[in-house]
């Protein structure tokens, strides 16, 4: 005799249904990039400069969630903690300057850049050449035979040669120091123990507003970029993805510029402005996202290669790619 089936309650049928979704859903995406779950986390390393403030407002106005996109800030207190972050695999991308992406090319870290951050115009230089307070120097020329304090082999000594370069004085007439750590050489700066020292914002600000003297900038003159990378394995397994950050790049631009004071306070808070200059602190202008001149990325390359830092220069086409422009 057959027995007749017990009634299934309609909470117990919709646990079941669940659980099948659940199942398809997992052999679904397990096939798409061959993982378990096909979300695009983006994780980028961040250090406390003004570079990032197109992210922080992005952030900050909710946009890339509004976006679809989980993009998660990894917060560092200097370049090779965040560096050996990406050789770890525990961040997708950073923003740094060139010659960190050649760096780690060199390395063997497959990267590409994105777009700059500052630097598509001479006014968006964010270095600065800054003498002692009791120096002397308050002139180019003065800095002739002067101690002149950098890192080496560092984006901050090829700023330095270039900004020398500007006013016709060879980096042999200095006598150049090598101090790594900026706020070793910050400090040095400003107690008179060396003559002058490069620096990037907000230091220079603050060094000026200690009685310290800004020299040379690169607002003149294009120089310095900075600018935006993420890993090759994330460009090519995400395509969409990463297509729409830059158009969300691209709006915090807009937004952004059309008026930064009201970003002052957000700005100002990220990258450790002092509290003395937080209300007249030159906050950075930025031009929208775009690729960085090659006659710029050839001239770093070229000074690397001069230096030994790089056997041979890296192609354009082989650190940027274009293709994810709107």
């Amino acid at each position: 005799m057959i027995k007749p089936l017990k009634p299934v309650s309609l909470r117990a049928l919709s646990t079941v249904l669940l659980m099948v979704l659940m199942s398809l859903c997992v052999f679904t995406t397990a096939g798409c990039g061959e993982k378990a779950s096909d979300v695009c986390k983006i994780r980028i390393g961040l250090i406390p400069t003004d570079d990032n403030t197109l992210f922080y407002v992005a952030d900050f106005e909710n946009l890339f969630a509004e976006a679809g996109l989980d993009v998660t800030f990894v917060e560092f207190l200097s370049a090779p903690e965040r560096d050996a972050a990406l050789q770890a695999k525990q961040i997708d991308g950073e923003i740094t300057d060139l010659m960190t992406v050649a760096l780690r090319k060199k390395a063997g870290i497959d990267v590409a850049i994105l777009t700059l951050c500052l630097g598509a115009t001479p006014a968006e230089g964010p270095f600065s050449l800054i003498s002692s307070p009791n120096s002397g120097i308050t002139a180019p020329e003065d800095l002739k035979g002067a101690s002149i304090g950098i890192a080496e082999n560092t984006i901050v000594e090829y700023v330095t040669v270039r900004l020398l370069d500007s006013v016709g004085i060879a980096p042999e007439d200095c006598n150049i120091v090598y101090v790594t750590k900026i706020p070793d050489r910050l400090n040095m700066v400003m107690q008179d123990t060396l003559a002058a020292g490069t620096f990037p914002e907000p230091q220079s600000s603050y060094a000026v507003s200690q009685g310290c003297i800004r020299v040379i900038d690169d607002t003149r003159e294009d120089i310095s970029q900075t600018v935006f990378f993420l890993t090759r394995d994330l460009l090519n397994t995400y395509p969409d993805e990463i297509r729409t950050l830059m158009a969300v790049l691209s709006q915090a631009q807009r937004i952004y510029m059309d008026n930064p004071e009201n970003y002052r306070s957000l700005i100002t808070k990220r990258v450790n402005v002092p509290a003395n200059l937080t209300d007249t602190y030159t906050l950075p202008t930025f031009s929208p996202p775009q690729p960085p001149l090659k006659s710029n990325f050839d001239d770093v390359m070229t000074w690397m290669t001069e230096k030994g830092i790089l056997a041979q220069p890296y192609a354009y086409d082989s650190l940027v790619d274009t293709t994810f422009f709107n």
